[in-house]
């Protein structure tokens, strides 16, 4: 493959600028035209934003968020507690952050066209995703779709070096853009595995015309493996919280506290049989002071005082599930 010249190159880096100057002004002017620029997200996309923002707070804090569970992805909320001091007064400065990360998606997204397609569908594509009304929306509050773009337009800058170089350098950047993606947006796992299938191929069946498996496979193990080696720590802290939480009872503010004590001491005259015991026993850690006492008070109300085992069914009767 013959090396670009250094005049090619000069004007393909005069043009990313350009784009990605033109990208950034059209953000900032969409972003300080908006009402209430200054404010935690755009009036006119919410979105995660106050999550993200509260998930922030917590790091910030080193406090539990969502009780330590796993409900989403923590790439935005550990970039938002990178990029923001956690003061109301600094949410225009954490939204010129998105407006220069979607501007850079542009940028790069013309430059991965340039290399598949040419010059023209570069120019034509950069200047669509720039003047996108809905891009510039994503672009100007805390969202998860702003930095998932601006990486899969990294990895679809890493496409066609990869397919015609496979070094492991870019393998490993492959790998790593992937598996930061995917700590943003977990669906992306499934663009990973489809692309990994079609690289796998691709790399086993050459220029000369010669399969050989092996050389794929062993390429695709190391992608998979560098891709499984960064979302490691965050899965065995996320199986560690898991097993925290169905093991350790959950933590109540204080007024929770004192209305759970207040009504186990008037069910202190409630008894409980062995087997009532080893069925409450059996409920998660993080459940069974509220579903112990949600039975004894339904046991209470219907003038009994002892609580047996088939007494739990309320559980069921009440929710359809018990909890395991």
């Amino acid at each position: 493959m013959p090396l670009p010249s250094k005049a090619s190159l000069n004007v393909d880096t005069r043009m990313v600028l350009l784009v990605f100057f033109l990208a950034l002004v059209m953000r900032l002017l969409f972003l300080l035209a908006t009402p209430d620029s200054s404010g935690p997200f755009s009036p006119y996309y919410k979105g995660d934003t106050p999550v993200w923002l509260d998930y922030a707070s917590a790091i910030f804090s080193s406090a539990q968020f969502n009780l330590g569970l796993p409900m989403r992805p923590p790439g935005v909320a550990f970039l938002v507690a990178l990029l923001w001091n956690g003061h109301a007064d600094t949410y225009l400065t954490l939204k010129l952050a998105w407006v220069v990360m979607g501007a850079a998606s542009v940028a790069i997204f013309y430059l991965a066209v340039l290399r598949s397609f040419g010059f023209r569908p570069a120019v034509i594509t950069s200047l669509i995703i720039a003047a996108s009304t809905g891009l510039m929306v994503a672009s100007t509050a805390p969202n998860n779709e702003t930095p998932y773009l601006l990486l899969l337009a990294m990895c679809l800058l890493l496409w066609k070096p990869l397919l015609n170089q496979p070094i492991w350098r870019n393998l490993l950047a492959w790998s790593l853009l992937n598996g930061l993606a995917c700590l943003i947006r977990v669906e992306h796992l499934l663009f990973f595995a489809l692309t990994s299938v079609w690289l796998c191929w691709s790399w086993a069946h050459d220029a000369s015309k010669q399969t050989d498996w092996n050389r794929g496979l062993i390429k695709s193990a190391f992608i998979w493996g560098m891709f499984g080696l960064l979302l490691l720590p965050w899965h065995l802290h996320i199986w560690s919280e898991i097993s925290r939480f169905n093991n350790e009872p959950v933590q109540l503010n204080k007024q929770t506290e004192q209305a759970y004590l207040q009504l186990e001491r008037g069910l202190a005259v409630m008894n409980w049989t062995d087997e009532a015991i080893q069925a409450r026993n059996a409920l998660p850690a993080f459940t069974r002071r509220q579903m112990s006492n949600f039975v004894g008070a339904s046991v209470a109300m219907r003038d009994r005082l002892e609580v047996t085992s088939s007494d739990f069914e309320i559980i069921e009767e009440a929710f359809g599930y018990r909890p395991q």
